[in-house]
């Protein structure tokens, strides 16, 4: 109780200051808060070259072509994105030093840390996936909302950080591979299984972690890089004009996929700007990407025959896999659980396997034309889903944490977790290789010019 009021106090003190913060930052924004806004953008989807047109309010620029979207209309983004990042960062810490979960059985109880299983896991043989868990939901987080914090504080005081670039790449990175909000449903997931098997007491760091990853995800939509991009680094201006409506390559464009920055091919070799190399390797994006899912498939076998959680009760022990896990919450009325499990373990890998071999061959197809739009949001339908994968390790982690009540029930982790752990991340990777301006190529529709409001 007292540490749960302290975290309250904690967080009533912080909420006060973020108004004050807000509120002085507010006033100041408002001399910085005019930036060149880009006239001419190229869309990361399809190539498509469009005007961005100057609009006010809470909006959203999508892509008449493929319907991405490419830019974010909001009155204040720096100020908004600093006080959520430091929300957040003073959230993780004081989570980091609370007790997270309490669990009681037949009157012996056990509590656990937000970082317990790191050293359960290292002790267990399988520090690899603890440092991999680390990372994924603390490390990466944490870095993301540093990069946050400099560039703001650099963008407010009009001071141009020399490192800005090499501080926006880390952002870049550290966001992509961040996964808060897929530990949360994995925390979530694991105490809907404790909950038919012991008493859970929710801890004060569990309700700070939850209030870390709003604030985390709220930060990060509202943290636009390219308009740090444009404030650190002026953009090179182009020797000759680009035409919207026409597809980048037919032009001998390049969109930098760094710093978002148009590159003129017939003189640059690299980004003017960041130094990117623009060299077109979309020849290679699907051998790239093939490459990966095969890797993938052939680690996705142990992953389902070895065990991915072995549970001790009263000195036997049982084995588990991922399927047999679910048959077993299936069994016991956890049909909810048992459908996350299926689903986040079972078909969204298989699943997204498939489509991205689909897109892989379908390239080469001359129907492709005219479904490139379908084809397109399948793309991004399989980016989102791919880190949702990772549920079943964290709920491994978790488990194995908190479940540790003397000789009477232990969890302890299965080889498979590695594993499968791996497949998720070869599947992430095969992604990021495909390049979808491939979807489009030769495509000789006409389009709008100018970015459609959402």
């Amino acid at each position: 109780m007292f540490v749960f009021w302290c975290a309250k106090v904690c967080f009533g003190i912080l909420t006060v200051i973020n108004n004050v913060v807000f509120l002085l930052l507010n006033s100041r924004y408002l001399l910085v808060r005019i930036v060149k806004i880009e006239k001419q953008i190229i869309c990361e989807q399809c190539d498509l070259v469009l005007d961005v047109p100057v609009d006010k309010g809470f909006k959203v620029g999508v892509c008449p072509r493929c319907g991405f979207v490419l830019h974010h209309y909001h009155p204040m983004p720096i100020v908004y994105s600093f006080c959520y990042a430091i929300s957040a960062l003073v959230m993780l810490i004081t989570t980091d030093f609370l007790p997270f979960l309490s669990i009681n059985f037949s009157g012996l109880s056990n509590s656990m840390m937000v970082l317990d299983y790191t050293t359960i896991l290292n002790n267990d043989d399988l520090g690899f996936a603890g440092w991999l868990i680390f990372l994924f939901m603390q490390m990466f987080p944490l870095v993301a909302l540093g990069c946050i914090i400099i560039c703001d504080v650099s963008f407010l005081l009009k001071y141009r950080n020399r490192f800005a670039g090499k501080i926006l790449r880390l952002f870049s990175f550290c966001k992509d591979w961040s996964m808060v909000d897929v530990f949360v449903v994995g925390v979530l997931v694991s105490l809907i299984k404790l909950v038919n098997l012991v008493d859970v007491v929710y801890e004060s760091g569990f309700w700070s972690y939850i209030i870390f990853a709003l604030f985390f995800l709220l930060a990060i939509s509202r943290f636009h890089i390219h308009i740090m991009w444009d404030f650190f680094f002026d953009k090179v201006k182009l020797t000759r004009p680009i035409k919207s409506g026409i597809p980048a390559i037919n032009q001998n464009f390049y969109l930098c996929p760094v710093c978002e920055n148009i590159v003129d091919k017939t003189v640059y070799s690299e980004c003017p700007r960041c130094g990117k190399d623009i060299t077109d390797n979309s020849n290679t994006s699907v051998q790239r990407c093939l490459a990966f899912l095969i890797a993938a498939m052939a680690i996705y076998i142990p992953a389902n025959i070895y065990p991915m959680m072995i549970t001790v009760y009263m000195g036997s022990g049982e084995a588990s896999t991922i399927i047999e896990g679910v048959i077993v919450l299936w069994k016991m009325g956890s049909y909810f659980v048992s459908g996350i499990i299926f689903i986040a373990s079972i078909c969204i890998p298989i699943l997204k396997i498939i489509a991205l071999l689909y897109l892989c061959f379908i390239i080469k197809s001359p129907k492709r034309a005219k479904k490139s739009r379908y084809l397109g949001v399948l793309f991004r339908i399989v980016e989102f889903i791919g880190k949702w994968s990772m549920v079943d390790v964290f709920v491994v982690a978790v488990m194995v944490s908190i479940v540790r009540i003397g000789n009477v029930m232990i969890i302890e982790p299965g080889v498979a977790m590695i594993s499968f752990g791996s497949v998720v991340i070869l599947t992430i990777l095969a992604a990021k290789q495909f390049n979808p301006k491939l979807l489009w190529k030769s495509n000789k529709f006409i389009y709008g010019v100018t970015v459609s409001n959402g």
